[in-house]
């Protein structure tokens, strides 16, 4: 029988997108207006679970500067460490804000679910904002033994399966703008 002791790790990859694409990305987010982040299967909003501003947007010519380092890292942590069978992005990317002004914030969670979240395999999340613009606002999972510092770190990369339960805590200085996306598959079997 094949073991995978990294089935459940937390992939942290530094500098996966340079700060001018970092910005670059927030910038073509600000072009539309935002809409409220919502929760679940049946977009309810709820901002006891979720406080964020949200734009959704999919891979294209325009989003290439972000999707084709994405892709790269991708093929590393999934070749190297989960070994999921995958299809590619999925629909409804996001780049989300989480401000001081509504002690922005999303609790606890995992991003697999029914319907249209049932073939999420691998959640990203990509750290936008430079760490020093903001407070709170940590990406959190129960596990110990996490870079917090480097969690925080402009460009960086964090990659995990989407059955894994995490949170972003309040924030309660500035702004944090973070980039997520989800690759999807097959059903698991």
């Amino acid at each position: 029988m094949i073991q995978n002791d990294l089935l459940t790790k937390v992939a942290v990859l530094p500098q996966v997108l340079d700060p001018a694409s970092c910005a670059r990305a927030i910038a073509l987010a600000q072009r539309f207006p935002a809409t409220e982040g919502r929760v679940g299967s049946s977009d309810v909003e709820s901002s006891k679970i979720r406080r964020s501003q949200i734009w959704t947007f999919e891979p294209g010519p325009e989003t290439d500067f972000i999707f084709a380092p994405l892709r790269t890292a991708l093929k590393h942590i999934n070749d190297q460490g989960y070994r999921f069978e995958v299809n590619g992005f999925g629909p409804g990317c996001q780049i989300a804000r989480y401000s001081d002004k509504d002690l922005g914030h999303y609790d606890w969670h995992i991003d697999l679910g029914t319907g249209r979240f049932s073939q999420r395999k691998i959640s990203l999340s990509v750290q936008l904002s430079a760490a020093d613009t903001y407070q709170g606002g940590e990406l959190e999972f129960h596990l110990s033994g996490l870079d917090k510092t480097k969690m925080r770190q402009q460009g960086t990369l964090i990659a995990f399966p989407s059955f894994h339960e995490h949170r972003v805590t309040p924030v309660t200085r500035g702004e944090r703008f973070s980039l997520v996306a989800w690759v999807h598959g097959p059903p698991y079997r």
